[in-house]
């Protein structure tokens, strides 16, 4: 019995410390906007800039996806009992300095 039990509470400390985070993923805003929101679960290992970078990342990646780069017009963010939330208000723009050819998608990843 003892030899069960320490598995089931590292288990269990796992999850709780593991916070999930759903995004309503890029949402026409009008005028050429864009809105992310992203909700993140409050644990042990997560804060509010967590639900701000995912939702920033969410957009570069995006914009990237078109070959331009983001001009960010405004962020919100704030925290209930459960979850910290982050919402990004963003337009694509041609990207400065570089010729106006096909560019690669480039991801931005998270460690």
């Amino acid at each position: 019995m003892k030899n069960r039990i320490l598995p089931l509470c590292c288990t269990a400390l796992l999850l709780a410390c593991s916070g999930c985070a759903s995004s309503t993923g890029v949402m026409p805003w009008g005028s050429g906007l864009y809105s992310i929101t992203v909700d993140q679960d409050k644990t042990l290992f997560t804060n509010l800039s967590d639900a701000e970078q995912k939702a920033y990342i969410e957009a570069v990646n995006y914009c990237g996806s078109l070959g331009q780069d983001i001009e960010v017009q405004s962020t919100t963010r704030g925290t209930t009992h459960w979850h910290y939330n982050s919402k990004i208000i963003f337009r694509c723009i041609p990207r400065q300095g570089e010729a106006q050819t096909a560019q690669p998608k480039q991801d931005v990843e998270m460690f």
